[in-house]
Parts: structure tokens; C-alpha cells; sequence
């Protein structure tokens, strides 16, 4: 009754041009129940489906179109062209419950945690990809056939990357943000988001991020689930649920050592006072190019700095700009008339080229007007092109 009744959806929905999910149909109950009746009067599960299919046009597999995949792998060809069983060997669900009890499984890899969960997970045919949370960028770590059988990505493409090269024009910003924020609160999320395979198609990726915490605290990995809905069968989806209930979630944190070298933690107390000078000249730097009209008055007011600047430029224009800032301050700072009238001519004759009655016209509120124009050029320009240059880290 259950198969005759999504038999008449299915034909429903094609007539008004809805779409399937395979995951609405009879449970697994009912499905076991049809299999060991196929041979007494009811229809094979094989007919039964092929009637489905001619009743709906569904989209083609990763594994009908597998010319592109790339699987870098053994066992590669034979993924890509053998019919998908999406059940959970007996040997991978004993496997992941020891390792859910806290214990690595005998004889698989070398011996810790993430070789053991690779040897585990890596033949299934679902999806599934593992970051390193203490590697900066959280890169995937590790990907299994599966996830190159989903997205058509290669070991090689998607290893040491962030997932959000699977990202596009339609990817959900919302999504991406739940995703996120489960990361920061080491949270188990399951979330929709719009991907898109290597070749272009976009696919709603049903997304199940389970966290890995080690006995110390410490957010080791984050294993995520992948599985493109559109295309998921009810065999897929139960798979997928089963697998989810049996990740682990925690680990010893003797069972994987860390990255980094615990060593590179022994530094001497030179190399630390180096370090800090290193730091605090980057952090000067950028104060200094977030206020470059304060490092302007900075460089102007003493001889050295001055001398840098100059030593800096390459640019003959940039550099009588710089020269007639730094002599409008020395102008403006002389008393006598005579004095100050006879520097005033000089500078605008030397620097900007006038000629001497021209520069006698000009009053002294025009060469200030002057100078402010070319110190705003001199700010947005040469002074934070000067501060990031390191030239001024001696100042």
C-alpha cells in the first residue's frame, strides 16, 4: 500500500511539474518487507523503481556522468562506474563505535586517531571531508571517494583548501554564517546550502558539521557530512543518518598528537624581546598609516626623518612637494620681514619654478594655501607608501 501510494504521488507530482524526495517514501520496515516478497506476487523492488523512473525525469548522478571525476585514489575507475551501495558495512559501524568508546581499532593505520577514522570512512561512498581546527584557514585536512564522487572535486583540488570553494553566486549567506558560528562554539549543526560541483551545477548540499573535542578541551577536528539532496535516495539518506549517529565526537588527546613542534614553545628571552620589537614596529606602522598626517608632522620636525624621505623618493616632483612642505614650516617660522619675504621668493622660484616677480606677488597666506594642497597629496601618497616601505623602521 505504501509502495502503490508513492507510486500515485510520484505520478501527481510530474503533473504539476513538482519535484521527488525519495526520502518521503516507505521506511525501511516496509521496504525489507517488499524484498522478501518479491518472488510470491508482488512486483520487484528493480520493476517497481524502473516504473518510478519512467513516471518522473529525474536529474543524472555523479556516477551516470563520471567522465570528469578524478578520484586520485585506488579503487578510483571502480567507484566511478559500479553501481553505489549506500549501507554501512558491518566492519565501518564496529569501527566507528569503538571509536566513539574512546578506543582506536586494531591494525587500522598507523596507529592514531585520524589514520584510523580515514581508514574507516574513506571507501564509503557518502560524502564526507575532515578539517583541522588548529590549522589557520580551517583547510580540509582530509577527504574521502565519496565527497570526490559528490562534488567531482579530486583529493588533490580539495585537500588543503577551505570548503568555501564550493561556494557561488547562489550560496546562501545565511547559511554560511550558521555554519560559522557553530565553528566558533563548537556546536553539531545540520544546515541547507547552496554549492556547486566542479562542473558549474548547483546542488543543495545537506550539511552535517559534528565536532571533535579531545580530553583536554581542545577543538581538535570538525568532520563534515556532505550529500546532494536533489539526488539522494531514501538509501542514501538513511546511511547518512546512520553515519551521523555514529561519528565521534570526542577523542583522548594522547591519540593524535599535535601539529606543531612542542619545542618551537623553548624560546630564549633574546629572541622574545626581538620578537616584541618586530611586533611593536608593525603595530607603529599601522597607527602610522591610519594617521599619516600626524607621521607627516612627525618625519617634518626632525632632520633624519627628513633626510629618509628624500633618500626614499625617486619621484622629482614628489620630492620638491615634500621639500615645499618641510620649507613652508621653516617659513613660517621666521621673524623678520626682510628675511621672510627673501625665503618665501626662493622657495616658490626654486621649487615650484615661478619666476621672481611671480613669486614676490604671492602673498604669504597663498603659499600656506599651497602647501596645505600638497601636503593632503603627500598624505594619502607618500606617507603610508614610506611608513610600509620599512625605510622609516630606524626612526
Amino acid at each position: 500500500g505504501e509502495e502503490r501510494f508513492a507510486d500515485h504521488h510520484d505520478v501527481m507530482l510530474t503533473e504539476v511539474g513538482g519535484e521527488v524526495d525519495a526520502s518521503s517514501f516507505a521506511g525501511e520496515a516496509a521496504t525489507a518487507s517488499f524484498k522478501s516478497k518479491g518472488s510470491s506476487g508482488y512486483k520487484s523492488r528493480a520493476s517497481r523503481q524502473s516504473k518510478r523512473t519512467r513516471s518522473v525525469s529525474r536529474p543524472s548522478t555523479a556516477i551516470d556522468n563520471c567522465e570528469h571525476l578524478d578520484l586520485d585514489q585506488e579503487g578510483g575507475d571502480e567507484l566511478a562506474t559500479s553501481p553505489v551501495e549506500f549501507e554501512l558495512p558491518p566492519s565501518c559501524v564496529q569501527q566507528l563505535e569503538c571509536l566513539s568508546a574512546g578506543k582506536i581499532p586494531p591494525g587500522l593505520g598507523d596507529g592514531s586517531w585520524l589514520d584510523a577514522v580515514k581508514e574507516t570512512l574513506n571507501d564509503l561512498p557518502l560524502a564526507v571531508a575532515i578539517t583541522d581546527m588548529l590549522v589557520p584557514g580551517v583547510t580540509i585536512k582530509w577527504c574521502n571517494k565519496g565527497f570526490v564522487r559528490v562534488t567531482g572535486y579530486s583529493k588533490r583540488e580539495t585537500e588543503g583548501r577551505n570548503c568555501r570553494f564550493l561556494q557561488g553566486e547562489h550560496t546562501e549567506p545565511r547559511a554560511v554564517a550558521k555554519m560559522v558560528r557553530a565553528l566558533r562554539k563548537m556546536k553539531e549543526l545540520e544546515v541547507k546550502i547552496t554549492n556547486y560541483s566542479k562542473a558549474g551545477a548547483a546542488f543543495t548540499n545537506e550539511v552535517s558539521l559534528i565536532p571533535v573535542i579531545d580530553s583536554a578541551g581542545v577543538f581538535r577536528y570538525c568532520i563534515g557530512i556532505l550529500s546532494w539532496k536533489e539526488r539522494q535516495s531514501y538509501a542514501e539518506r538513511s546511511a547518512m543518518l546512520q553515519l551521523r549517529k555514529l561519528l565521534p565526537r570526542k577523542m583522548s588527546a594522547s591519540a593524535q598528537e599535535l601539529a606543531f613542534d612542542k619545542s618551537a614553545l623553548d624560546v630564549s628571552e633574546k629572541v622574545v624581546h626581538q620578537q616584541h620589537g618586530n611586533a611593536n614596529q608593525v603595530f607603529t606602522n599601522m597607527r602610522l598609516v591610519l594617521d599619516a598626517d600626524t607621521a607627516l608632522d612627525f618625519l617634518l620636525e626632525r632632520e633624519e626623518a627628513i633626510a629618509a624621505v628624500r633618500a626614499f623618493i625617486t619621484d622629482e616632483e614628489e620630492r620638491n612637494a615634500f621639500d615645499f612642505c618641510s620649507e613652508s614650516l621653516r617659513l613660517a617660522a621666521i621673524t623678520g620681514a626682510t628675511s621672510r619675504d627673501a625665503r618665501k621668493r626662493n622657495l616658490l622660484e626654486k621649487l615650484l619654478g615661478m619666476s621672481s616677480t611671480d613669486a614676490k606677488a604671492m602673498s604669504f597666506d597663498s603659499v600656506a594655501v599651497k602647501a596645505a594642497e600638497m601636503r593632503a597629496t603627500l598624505v594619502t601618497e607618500l606617507i603610508p607608501r614610506f611608513i610600509c616601505s620599512g625605510a622609516c623602521s630606524g626612526l
